[in-house]
């Protein structure tokens, strides 16, 4: 998630799949990152049915986390293969017969799974996969939650010295080859 802050320099975007089986925390901890980033209110969501439905999630949000992307729907492939490669997709404006309007997404994508059907090598080099095991004592969600909203401020003052310093490393770069 901390390339959204270099969407300009960074138009391909990494894929975090949490794979395991049931209560290894998989949905739970992409939770944790979305509040941490977002907010009490961020929330995962289910693979839509429809792909208008994601490209309004994908459009609007800088972070999806699709919940039990386990069935094979036939769209989501390459909605993420847009998203990982940095492209766009483009849809007849509503209401118009020859109008189109280009959709470019701005969001990360988290996604948790028990069997995930996802074969296509250009979304597959682009994902982060996180092997997760079942958790042997478990900690209420909420305390979780509870947890990160009361430490908030203090998480994002230490995500915002990360990224100064890779700010200062790319400012190196681009004046040492400059």
């Amino acid at each position: 998630v901390i390339g959204s802050f270099f969407e300009t320099i960074q138009p391909t975007k990494a894929i975090a799949a949490f794979v395991g089986e049931k209560g290894s925390g998989k949905s739970s901890a992409l939770k944790r990152v979305g509040i941490t980033f977002y907010g009490k209110d961020f929330d995962v969501m289910q693979v839509p049915e429809k792909p208008d439905d994601f490209d309004v999630a994908m459009q609007q949000d800088k972070l999806v986390v699709l919940d039990n992307a386990d069935s094979r729907v036939a769209w989501l492939e390459d909605r993420l293969a847009v998203i990982a490669t940095g492209g766009k997709v483009k849809k007849r404006k509503l209401y118009t017969d020859s109008s189109t309007v280009e959709l470019k997404p701005r969001c990360f994508v988290g996604i948790t799974s028990r069997d995930p059907h996802f074969r296509r090598d250009d979304v597959a080099e682009r994902v982060l996969l996180f092997r997760v095991k079942r958790i042997s004592s478990f900690i209420p969600e909420n305390e979780m939650t509870q947890d990160i909203i009361e430490h908030r401020n203090e998480i994002l003052s230490d995500i915002i010295l990360i990224i100064q310093k890779i700010l200062k490393t790319l400012d190196s770069d681009i004046c040492y080859k400059g």
